[in-house]
């Protein structure tokens, strides 16, 4: 006869070696520590080993979620939980020789090595759940008996965890680490620890202040906090014992946080100190900053002065003269090794599809607080060229095939320009020219982003103390585009002048400068309802474009014309107009190719131009290729909208039902982009134009109650922002709503 038994193991149980006991504050992460379950659930056709791998950046909460996981384990059904710190291999070491003290394994000496006893639980552990037949005059089996957890906590790139990792046996094995490639060949599953969500840091705040009342106010300020700490589970937690320690509110706490940030990132000097993690956020990434190979070490100081978040890799591949230092910027497979370094070591992000960068607000933080001054000064002076090749032009020329790239840039160069005003109480930089081009050069009109457009050329005046130079001319220039497109006649007939007056002295005669100069104060006089006036001065750019067929190419004929043929427009003289625009679509073909962005600002004069001669089918058709066209790579742009608007002006021009309707779906569409455009744009203009007509359409249609809050809402928005000053005075309903929008899309 053949017997079972299953027997204990010779061991002190249940034996749970944790690094503390269980949190109390621990919060959130329901999905994740469903994922270690289901990631360490045994199949019934599977005994072996399970193992999983939670990772992510430093302070994230890895082991705190491994902890808590660790912590509900029942230890009549778990026994063994040992808990191994990895980060260096003496921490490995020591923690395996007190483990075995800890189980009283047989065979444990004092006189025994670290080594020795670290194979002692290695053994014990991979003993569990096997059959061992033992001597007897029965045939007797023994198993066994008792289910383990091991978790390396910490792993860094220099543990290595194969000599240590039980192949056999009972158990399951949980891993933190920064970087999934150090475990993924070892592991089941690997699963990313994301930061909190806004909401979610602004619950966890709340929960480590512990407050007896939370006013709104609390609430608000506990989500500011959230967002500005990035859901950084170790930085809010700080952050909560500091407000603690200090007795006060979340809201009274804001502004003395603002005034001293770098010491509160620290833990507090009173009270007890945190018993999960001896890290502040000043040393979290320590380890890893300090074993940054060079260049990884400047690719991150580069990525300290833009934004965090979607940093496109291509700008970095841009360089021409750059410093010793970041020569390797010319290196595809230098620049390679070293964003994998970072990624290796979770400082950064790498999204394979997009080829965006990101990394975490408070990691950036922490890095550039180490940088010295001198280290700040180069790496800007590199972004400053690095971003100033992106936003190049050719003559002058904003290329509508950048436009993309350099929206997707301009939230670093407001970064590079905030980092600058910061930086500017210690001499961080003199007036800096080349940052004074650079945001002139930013095809910031071309974005829609107007109000951080406008932030943005401010700093710039601030940095430009030469009111005469051309550069000075050149943000003016820019400034006044700005505020042309939304509508600001007057400051930008104003700007542009003040351009034109430095170009007249400095720039020479027949210069594409100049000429670009005598076209836009041209633009501007006909915004202002004065377009005989911007005839004239079109006349004058076009005077003095060069007379040789290839070097007008070099120039911006065919926007001079087509402008010329807006001031004809507005004037009446539809026949220039049209003559302008087929010498313009000769032009810009040359210049930019067919069916360009160009093309369909032709289209669009021209379906207006037909409409009023009564050919609607043509003009409909004429709207619809400048749709098309000018949708291509930027559906929501302002122009798009505009395109919409007057296609449905031409619906209702038929007077039937039919195309109300259609002219209805049309508006619909036209102020959806419009409303989708007011944050960046600051301004309701747009939406206002729509609805005016909207409500035109109603109530020819009978929709009485519906066309009288549009027309309200319209009449509102007209009479506040036509008391500002700031937009031209048309003559009539019609002229009053095309001053609120810029020239481009009336």
């Amino acid at each position: 006869m053949v017997q079972t038994t299953i027997e204990r193991p010779q061991a002190t149980l249940p034996c749970h070696f944790l690094p503390c006991g269980h949190n109390p504050n621990f919060y959130g992460r329901i999905t994740i520590l469903q994922d270690i379950q289901d990631a360490l659930t045994v199949r019934d056709d599977d005994s072996r080993i399970r193992s999983v791998a939670l990772w992510g950046t430093g302070g994230i909460g890895k082991s705190q979620i491994a902890l808590e996981f660790a912590s509900r384990q029942d230890s009549a059904e778990v026994p063994i939980i040992l808990w191994i710190p990895s980060e260096k291999e003496t921490e490995v070491a020591s923690a395996f020789n007190k483990a075995a003290q800890k189980l009283n394994l047989p065979g444990v000496l004092p006189s025994n090595t670290p080594d020795r006893n670290r194979d002692l639980v290695l053994e014990f552990l991979q003993r569990t759940g096997q059959l061992i037949i033992l001597p007897h005059k029965f045939l007797l089996t023994c198993i066994l008996d008792a289910k383990w957890l091991l978790v390396f906590d910490n792993v860094e790139k220099n543990t290595n965890l194969l000599p240590i990792w039980p192949t056999t046996g009972h158990g399951n094995i949980i891993v933190t680490c920064r970087s999934e490639f150090r475990v993924n060949a070892l592991v089941d599953k690997v699963v990313e620890v994301p930061t909190f969500t806004i909401l979610e840091g602004r619950d966890f705040l709340l929960k480590m202040v512990a407050q007896r009342a939370t006013t709104p106010a609390d609430l608000d300020i506990a989500k500011q906090l959230s967002d500005r700490l990035g859901g950084l589970a170790l930085a809010l937690e700080i952050i909560g014992k500091q407000i603690k320690a200090r007795k006060t509110t979340v809201e009274n706490f804001l502004p003395f946080y603002n005034r001293n940030r770098q010491a509160m990132n620290k833990e507090p000097k009173r009270g007890p100190k945190n018993p999960y993690y001896d890290k502040d956020i000043e040393t979290v990434w320590e380890t890893s900053f300090i074993n940054l190979g060079p260049e990884a070490s400047r690719f991150l100081m580069l990525l300290c002065l833009l934004a965090p978040t979607d940093v496109p890799e291509g700008i970095f591949t841009q360089g021409k003269d750059l410093p010793e230092d970041y020569l390797f910027l010319n290196n595809e497979l230098m620049i390679d090794e070293a964003k994998l370094e970072l990624v290796d070591l979770s400082l950064i992000t790498v999204n394979g599809e997009t080829c965006l960068i990101s990394m975490h607000r408070l990691t950036q933080q922490a890095y550039f607080d180490r940088m010295s001054l001198e280290d700040r000064r180069e790496a800007f002076k590199v972004l400053i060229d690095l971003l100033q090749d992106s936003f190049s032009r050719t003559a002058g020329r904003h290329l509508y095939t950048r436009w993309k790239l350099c929206s997707s840039l301009i939230q670093h160069v407001q970064a590079l320009v905030d980092r600058y005003i910061e930086l500017g109480n210690i001499d961080f930089f003199a007036p800096f020219e080349p940052l004074t081009y650079l945001i002139a050069n930013a095809y910031l009109q071309e974005t829609g982003a107007f109000m951080a457009s406008e932030e943005l050329i401010k700093a710039a005046f601030l940095n430009c103390n030469d009111k005469d130079s051309l550069a000075y001319a050149w943000l003016a220039d820019t400034a006044g585009t700005i505020h042309d497109r939304q509508g600001h006649g007057y400051l930008a007939f104003d700007l542009d002048s003040d351009a034109l007056r430095i170009h007249e002295e400095k720039s020479t005669a027949g210069s594409v400068e100049l000429a670009n100069a005598y076209s836009a104060v041209g633009v501007q006089l006909t915004s202002l309802w004065r377009a005989a006036e911007g005839v004239e001065y079109q006349m004058k750019a076009i005077a003095n474009s060069p007379t040789e067929h290839d070097e007008k190419l070099k120039f911006n004929l065919d926007r001079y014309l087509r402008n010329r043929a807006r001031s004809y427009f507005v004037l009446g003289n539809y026949e220039a107009s049209k003559a302008d625009l087929k010498d313009s679509e000769y032009w810009q073909t040359l210049i930019h190719g067919t069916d360009s962005h160009y093309h369909g600002e032709s289209a669009y004069m021209l379906g207006k131009i037909a409409a009023l001669e009564n050919r609607l089918d043509e003009a409909f058709t004429y709207l619809q290729r400048a749709a098309d066209l000018m949708s291509v790579g930027k559906p929501t742009h302002g122009s798009v909208g505009a395109a919409k608007f007057q296609q449905g002006v031409v619906c209702m021009l038929h007077q039937k039902e039919e195309k109300d309707m259609e002219a209805l779906r049309l508006f619909r569409d036209a102020l959806s982009i419009a409303q989708m455009n007011e944050a960046g744009k600051g301004t309701q203009a747009d939406s206002a134009r729509v609805k005016w007509r909207m409500s035109q359409v109603m109530e020819r249609q009978g929709m009485a109650a519906e066309a009288k809050g549009f027309r309200e809402a319209a009449d509102a928005t007209k009479r506040k922002l036509l008391a500002t000053g700031l937009f031209a005075q048309g003559s009539g309903e019609e002229q009053e709503y095309d001053s609120l929008v810029g020239l481009l899309y009336r």
